[in-house]
């Protein structure tokens, strides 16, 4: 079924390089990333860290004032939306 999705800019360049690097298409990454957030809720996840929970720790942040920052911010669950 045909489904029109907004994009800003940014996320829009960022779907047409992962669909030239993979070879998939836009449509099929959408696809994708829906059923993975899909099934990460299903487990439990309530934040953006549960969802990248076996890459946090993968790398090393740091141990600098923005380091500590970006863990703080993944904690949080960087990317939700604001409540007005």
């Amino acid at each position: 079924m045909p489904t029109s999705v907004r994009l800003d800019p940014a996320t829009q360049r960022k779907l047409a390089q992962l669909a030239r690097r993979t070879g998939r298409s836009k449509s099929a990454l959408m696809r994708e990333a829906i059923a993975a957030l899909d099934q990460h809720l299903e487990l439990g996840a309530t934040t953006i860290a549960d969802v990248l929970g076996d890459f946090v720790g993968g790398a090393d942040l740091g141990s600098s004032t923005s380091g500590r920052r970006a863990k703080e911010i993944l904690a949080e669950g960087f990317g939700r939306r604001k409540r007005s």
